[in-house]
């Protein structure tokens, strides 16, 4: 024996005590002898310490071996007690039977004596430690199937497959009692196996058979109530000479027996084939074990629409997507990403995608910062720019996402389609495949561990450039929109003016002007029509004098009768119109209205000479004003434009890079809106032209130069 026996030997005699301690551990194989000199020591030592089998005398002073062995056996059922005693009679070995003893020899002269007793000790407690075996054995398969999701069994490999054994959860998997099954009244392969599966199932088991394989396969059942599932099982046929109890009468053993050695396995069979004849005479038995897989089924079902929906995610050429470990290696990214930077896919194989070519030096802490939080679970949507491997720069808006790796319950979502797009760069090729199944689910797996990061982005630069300019046209319709509000202060507040007058003196010539302007009110009212029809501030152009304009204006304005007004050339200038006349307007008004109503005005060519004043350079940007040169600045000769004087009080040089600014007023009061001059430096650009703004030369206030011969 591997163990030591722990012997108890009780006797009233020491010196016989004494002696067979000493014979009993030479004779013995691993015998250790423990005495008791009388029965009441004996039970004390039995329940201080592990005793393996119990020796006891009959004839004892306080109590005989037989009523020693009636305590043990209260507390101790199945312990080996040997009554080995000088006492020898019928009457004595029948009571001890009686009592429960395991062997029962009488001693007699010499050491032979001992041998014989510890090889009866040896025989009861290995018997004693298999029977205990096999209880616990019993007791651990027992436990088992009572808690298999699913069924055991043992079935005769022949039509119908009669079960001899079904364990388990064979009611709530089928809907049917597992005594109906084994008694006969239904079978397997013909009442519950759906129809439709069993020559599949047959043919799979039986070529398992034949080839001396275990066998697994997942098909159908129909249960009590008619609901369909799938089941999953796996088995292995058992010979006759491997089943106890298996006899050609028999239909199997009982539950305990081949169960525990099939290492719980599983098959089943088709009542209408008879293929019995061609399985192997010593194989007609099948073990195994089934369970429910429908739930599986369809999370696998579940699982390829998520493939498909991967797939197209990753096959799309609009997308830049890229596969990442938890700790931001890359694993796979899609052609489309890989079509904006130069990178050799293998280079890109386990490197930090932090450290990959499609992001700069300044935002690779970022990029190490969102895998850090997807990899923690969490959603991240981000914006970015990324430099191309042409020196040009996209924006892009995306997502870190992090993903899951139900690894008992997928199949290979990276499957054939997906395989044959998908740029693979990791040295495991089954490390992409596992990223892209993960990638087809979304969150994390059931222990709450992220098993991958995806991460995608849109190219959304040619939206932003839309944007962009969508936004400059809409604020040059509003700064339009101020503008011509503006310009239609001046036609309105003139005819208002003019009609007071004509009701005050009845003078008709008052009601003419007033028309006059009104008219001016519809054509600043078509000009508006037009460009927010065209989004063109400037329409078509035309030969325009610069007397004739004057004069339209003047008309608009309605100037009091003491400005003075001069157009000292004839010139003319290809423009629009409607819209060089507000120009003039929006420049006459300013002059009255900060030189006041005595203020004279000069127009005038740009000629040979013309000096060059505080200077807005049309050339860098025509009309915005943003910077000023000094008076000294070297004079532009034969240069066309015109110049525009009065004598009011000028611009200070310090507001001067402002003076065009939309809003920007020098009034003091709340009646200036600022875009009298804005709307000049719109009209001006619009055209082309460009404007310089500083002191008059020939009168003493502020002096435009407006120069139309710019590119």
């Amino acid at each position: 024996m591997d163990s030591p026996i722990r012997v108890l030997h009780v006797d009233d005699d020491p010196a016989f005590l004494e002696l067979a301690a000493t014979f009993l551990e030479r004779e013995g194989d691993g015998v250790e002898v423990v005495t008791a000199a009388s029965t009441t020591e004996g039970y004390d030592v039995l329940e201080r310490a592990p005793i393996d089998c119990i020796v006891s005398d009959h004839d004892m002073p306080d109590r005989n071996g037989i009523e020693f062995l009636r305590a043990v056996r209260e507390e101790y059922p199945d312990l080996p007690f040997i009554l080995f005693t000088g006492k020898g009679s019928e009457e004595v070995a029948s009571e001890a039977i009686s009592a429960g003893v395991t062997d029962y020899l009488q001693k007699e002269t010499g050491t032979d004596q001992y041998a014989i007793l510890a090889n009866r000790i040896e025989n009861a407690v290995e018997r004693n430690r298999s029977q205990r075996a096999v209880t616990v054995q019993k007791r651990r398969l027992e436990t088992l199937v009572d808690n298999v999701p699913g069924v055991v069994y043992r079935c005769r490999n022949e039509p119908g497959w009669p079960m001899a054994y079904l364990g388990g959860e064979c009611e709530s998997l089928t809907g049917y009692p597992a005594e109906r099954i084994e008694s006969g009244d239904l079978t397997w392969g013909g009442d519950v196996i759906h129809p439709d599966d069993r020559a599949r199932v047959r043919e799979a088991v039986q070529a398992a058979i034949d080839a001396g394989e275990p066998f697994e396969c997942s098909y159908r059942i129909r249960t009590a109530d008619g609901e369909t599932k799938w089941v999953w099982e796996r088995g292995r046929g058992v010979p006759d000479d491997d089943v106890p109890d298996a006899d050609p009468g028999s239909t199997g053993a009982g539950p305990g027996a081949r169960a525990a050695d099939s290492g719980v396995t599983g098959a089943a069979a088709d009542p209408g084939v008879t293929g019995a004849d061609d399985v192997a005479d010593e194989t007609r038995f099948l073990e195994g074990f089934i369970t429910d897989v429908t739930d599986r089924k369809e999370h696998g079902r579940e699982l390829r629409r998520y493939e498909r929906r991967f797939e197209a995610v990753f096959d799309d050429p609009n997308v830049l997507v890229g596969l990442l470990a938890p700790d931001g290696t890359v694993r796979a990214i899609n052609r489309t990403a890989l079509e904006y930077v130069d990178a050799d896919p293998e280079a890109i194989a386990g490197e930090p995608f932090a450290e990959t070519p499609w992001w700069p030096d300044d935002r690779r802490e970022d990029v190490r910062e969102w895998i850090e939080t997807a990899a923690a679970g969490e959603y991240v949507e981000y914006e970015a720019t990324h430099p191309t491997d042409d020196g040009a720069t996209i924006f892009v808006e995306g997502t870190f996402r992090p993903v899951v790796d139900d690894a008992d319950d997928v199949a290979d979502v990276a499957g054939a389609g997906a395989a044959d797009e998908l740029v693979t760069v990791s040295d495991d090729a089954d490390g992409a495949g596992d990223a892209a199944e993960t990638a087809a689910r979304e969150g994390t797996d059931r222990s709450g561990t992220v098993t991958g990061i995806v991460v995608s982005a849109k190219d959304v630069t040619e939206r932003r450039r839309r944007e962009r300019e969508l936004q400059r046209h809409a604020e040059r319709l509003d700064e339009l929109a101020s503008a011509v509000s503006h310009d239609l202060q001046s036609p309105i507040s003139a005819a208002a003016g003019r009609l007071d007058l004509a009701l005050e003196t009845g003078d008709l010539d008052h009601v003419e002007r007033a028309a006059a302007a009104v008219d001016r009110v519809d054509d600043l009212r078509a000009d508006i029509v037009e460009t927010l029809r065209t989004g063109e501030i400037v329409s078509e152009r035309e030969p325009v004098r610069l007397e004739e304009a004057v004069e339209s204006a003047l008309v608009a304005v309605d100037p009091p009768d003491t400005t003075a007004v001069t157009v000292e050339d004839d010139v003319e200038i290809e423009a629009d119109p409607d819209a060089f006349a507000r120009l003039l307007e929006n420049l006459l008004r300013n002059s009255i209205e900060h030189g006041g109503p005595d203020v004279t005005v000069r127009f005038a060519r740009i000629t040979d000479g013309t000096a060059g004043m505080g200077s807005r350079d049309g050339a860098d940007a025509p009309g915005t004003g943003t910077e000023v040169e000094d008076e000294a600045t070297q004079r532009r000769p034969d240069r066309a434009g015109i110049v525009y004087e009065d004598d009011g009080p000028g611009i200070d040089p310090a507001d001067r890079d402002r003076v065009f600014t939309p809003g920007f007023s020098t009034k003091t009061d709340d009646n200036g809106m600022g875009m009298g001059m804005a709307s000049v430096r719109q009209i001006v650009a619009a055209h082309g032209w460009s404007i310089r703004v500083g002191d008059a030369e020939v009168l003493d206030g502020v002096r435009f130069e407006i120069r139309t011969d710019e590119d």
